[in-house]
C-alpha cells in the first residue's frame, strides 16, 4: 500500500479485497463486503462507504466528486 495525503482506508477484518483491486483514501468496507479484481474504491475527495455484505464487482469504480454549484456530492458508478 502506498501512503497518500488522505485518510487511510478502514477495512473490516471480515471484508475481502482482491489483490488487483484499488482502495484509496477515506474508504470504509464493512464486514462481509468485497472488492473483486480490478474494482476501484476512491475516497480522495469524499468518503466512500461499502456496507455489510456489499459486493463491488471487477471493473467497477466507486468515487464521488463535488458538484460545481457547491450543492454537495454525488456518487458515480
Amino acid at each position: 500500500m502506498t501512503a497518500l495525503p488522505w485518510p487511510q482506508p478502514q477495512i473490516d477484518a471480515d471484508a475481502w479485497v482482491a489483490e488487483t483491486a484499488v482502495v484509496i483514501g477515506n474508504v470504509q468496507l464493512a464486514a462481509g463486503a468485497s472488492l473483486w479484481p480490478t474494482a476501484v474504491a476512491r475516497g480522495d475527495v469524499c468518503p466512500i462507504v461499502i456496507g455489510t455484505g456489499t459486493r463491488v464487482s471487477g471493473d467497477h469504480w466507486r468515487r464521488c466528486d463535488h458538484r460545481p454549484s457547491g450543492g454537495g456530492a454525488r456518487g458515480n458508478a
